[in-house]
């Protein structure tokens, strides 16, 4: 018996949704087409994880000096915030 998803199923389903069989995939496209709210949830997760990719490969493009200096800049500012200095 086809049982479609619910709400919940959905926000479970949405990080996952690649790997998803063929009927449940059909059952999660056919759940965002009926119900906005789900459409809306799941348009954000995929936002935020193109985001991520993004600072993900710009963080790759930053030399490993650059990296270390910023955060030697973050640590001197900790201690002189601490007056460890």
């Amino acid at each position: 018996m086809f049982k479609m998803f619910s709400c919940k199923d959905i926000s479970k389903a949405t990080c996952h949704s690649d790997d998803l069989g063929l009927f449940e995939r059909i059952n999660y496209k056919v759940h965002l087409l009926i119900c906005g709210n789900c459409r809306k949830y799941a348009h954000g997760i995929e936002v935020i994880g193109e985001k991520f990719t993004e600072v993900l490969k710009k963080r790759r493009k930053v030399s490993p000096e650059k990296v270390t200096q910023l955060e030697n800049r973050i640590l001197d500012s900790i201690k002189k915030n601490n007056g460890n200095e």
